[in-house]
């Protein structure tokens, strides 16, 4: 089953001129894997564990902007004495 090589592969090595095989490795793969870590499924669940906690602090960031924000009503409460005082 491994035998099995596809037309592109055989177009991608007669471009660059050499028959050497393709890394079939994620460059951020092989980036974690050089800071120490020896098998690449362990190096693709740390680039998972990674985004998770990116798009987590993403979403900790915006979820003010759909919030209302609270209204003082104490400067609302001194404008409607300030009118009445006003209007006698």
């Amino acid at each position: 089953m491994s035998d099995i090589e596809f037309e592109t592969d055989k177009a991608i090595r007669e471009i660059d001129g050499n028959n050497a095989p393709i890394n079939e490795t994620p460059r951020m793969v092989r980036l974690v894997m050089k800071l120490g870590i020896k098998d690449t499924t362990t190096a693709s669940y740390i680039l998972v564990g990674i985004a998770v906690v990116f798009i987590g602090f993403a979403v900790y960031m915006y979820a003010g902007i759909f919030k209302e924000p609270q209204k003082d009503w104490s400067l609302d409460a001194k404008a409607a004495l300030d009118a009445q005082k006003y209007q006698r």
